[in-house]
């Protein structure tokens, strides 16, 4: 809030300053000598210099035509590069691991395509994941948006435990497989309990087996 209000008195304290709060501008035009005549339905009013800001958070949850957003640039003559969410936390559709929300552990995350029998793994972060109650998020998850191409077909995939081989995991569970071992103590050697908990949920499985 400092930080707000010293901005705020650094800016009023400039000259030949007007500010129009609450103005949506229709019309953008350029003259010869370059200098910018923006219109809207009470005034006209001109200036030398223009910047021209969409804003990334301008309309949380909503699709907002990108015509809309871009017309006064366009109009201007500027092309624009295709956008898609970048440093953004991940959304899932019936969210499987919302019980476990605020859990924090190292994973692997990455996504593939499947071209014939074979799976091509391109994009991968290892870093620390933050369950949420509406997806994951943390800093693997936030590099990893920069990579992935959600226009595309490409399944996401999150290694609980990128430090241990499918083979040690599977070997050190088979030798538990005789005795009064469950599998949901064993998961607990490589997961947080409330997590684990959630998995043998999701799978159905009894914690007494």
């Amino acid at each position: 809030k400092t930080e707000v209000a010293r901005l705020k008195e650094k800016l009023l304290s400039q000259k030949n300053l007007t500010i129009h709060l609450n103005t949506e501008i229709s019309q953008i035009d350029v003259d010869q000598e370059n200098t910018f005549t923006l219109k809207h339905s009470a005034k006209i009013f001109s200036t030398d210099f223009l910047i021209i800001c969409t804003g990334g958070m301008f309309q949380i949850g909503e699709q907002c035509q990108e015509e809309k957003t871009y017309s006064l640039p366009k109009f201007l003559g500027h092309s624009i590069v295709k956008v898609s969410p970048s440093l953004s936390p991940l959304r899932i559709r019936n969210h499987l691991l919302s019980k476990s929300s605020g859990i924090a552990l190292p994973v692997k995350i990455f996504s593939g395509i499947y071209k014939g029998k074979k799976k091509k793994y391109e994009k991968e972060i290892t870093d620390s994941l933050l369950i949420t109650h509406f997806g994951i998020s943390g800093p693997a998850v936030l590099d990893f948006s920069a990579l992935w191409n959600e226009q595309g077909k490409e399944k996401i995939f999150l290694n609980f435990l990128p430090k241990n081989s499918p083979e040690e995991f599977k070997k050190e569970l088979c030798d538990l497989r005789s005795g009064k071992h469950t599998l949901f103590k064993f998961l607990q050697k490589y997961l947080p309990k409330r997590l684990s908990e959630n998995i043998i949920n999701i799978l159905g499985i009894q914690k007494t087996k």
